[in-house]
């Protein structure tokens, strides 16, 4: 993956971004108030690599990349972060990858976001939404 700020057909719009996220999240309304979610800029914007294949021993440099290019990559992946509360009380700080289909507009979430919590619980330590909230369900049902 490699910089990808000088190719977008179109900037990632950070409220559809945040609006993808936040359907992602519901799965997870157990544990998190989605009321709560405030989401800054994209701080990230990656594209895949096309001249580096796997194992291969040579890597043709960003600005190579950038000066060889002839049209935008047809798939970029901005980042996004976010803050919001967990239902235990945890202040909850959220990193998505999202996969944009520049065509058509199609965002999605390929990998579950990365979770960082700002507090010191017994849930801190869990990184991914499916095990922090498992946690949070167990300290709300003692």
């Amino acid at each position: 993956m490699v910089d990808a700020s000088q190719d977008f057909s179109k900037i990632p719009n950070p409220d559809s971004l945040q609006d993808v996220l936040k359907t992602y999240l519901a799965d997870y309304s157990e544990c998190f108030q989605a009321d709560t979610l405030q989401c800054g800029n994209v701080t990230e914007t990656l594209m895949p690599n096309n001249y580096v294949q796997v194992w291969a021993r040579t890597k043709i440099s960003d600005s190579e990349i950038v000066r060889k290019k002839e049209k935008a990559s047809a798939v970029i992946y901005p980042y996004l972060k976010c803050d919001l509360q967990s239902k235990n009380g945890d202040f909850v700080e959220i990193l998505a990858q999202f996969r944009l289909v520049q065509a058509s507009e199609e965002t999605t979430i390929p990998y579950p976001p990365r979770l960082h919590v700002n507090s010191q619980s017994q849930c801190s330590n869990f990184s991914f939404p499916t095990d922090y909230c498992r946690c949070v369900d167990l300290q709300l049902a003692i």
